[in-house]
């Protein structure tokens, strides 16, 4: 019984690939028979005995340092960050008249703001 990861197939396929370049019919069949064999305990496998593996993705740079490397989820696949849409917020009436000129403008009355000035 051939214990069946995917670097084991890949090595298979391989081999396959290079006995179908190389002419040998015989061995062709043989390690297709193995691959067919392979994939059926692979499949009759319960996905609990499955093994995952944690790969760190690391990053040297020119001194040979190695850092891990950080996916931030605002960035896009080319690695540029993406900018935030802002929420505006609303400075004119329905009518087109500007009724404030900055967000928090109906946070604090006149009063006290004079007062903070003060």
């Amino acid at each position: 019984a051939v214990v069946s990861t995917q670097s084991t197939g890949n090595k298979f396929s391989a081999r396959i690939l290079k006995a179908e370049m190389t002419g040998n019919a015989d061995k062709v069949a043989k390690l297709t028979a193995k691959m067919t064999e392979m994939k059926k305990q692979q499949r009759a496998q319960p996905a609990t005995k499955r093994r995952e593996e944690t790969v760190i993705l690391t990053k040297t740079d020119a001194k040979g340092n190695v850092r891990p490397v950080f996916v931030n989820t605002d960035q896009d696949r080319s690695g540029k960050r993406k900018k935030k849409k802002e929420k505006l917020s609303v400075t004119h009436a329905k009518d087109g008249e500007r009724d404030r000129y900055f967000p928090d403008d109906d946070r604090k009355e006149l009063k006290d703001l004079v007062r903070e000035e003060k």
